[in-house]
């Protein structure tokens, strides 16, 4: 995974997704659709799978 910082501006610069969009999501009052979680993904260098939660 990868480790290096990125702020939320940084996010929406590299996924192509507007601050406002971002902001919900990452706070956990709205999931991303498929399309832009995959562009957070590519961002973050991560797959998919490693930013989704899942409940124990």
């Amino acid at each position: 995974m990868a480790s290096n910082c990125l702020s939320i501006r940084g996010l929406s610069e590299k996924s192509g997704i507007n601050y406002i969009t971002l902001v919900p999501y990452l706070n956990g009052s709205r999931n991303p659709k498929t399309e832009k979680l995959g562009k957070i993904a590519k961002a973050l260098g991560v797959d998919p799978a490693e930013i989704i939660a899942t409940e124990d």
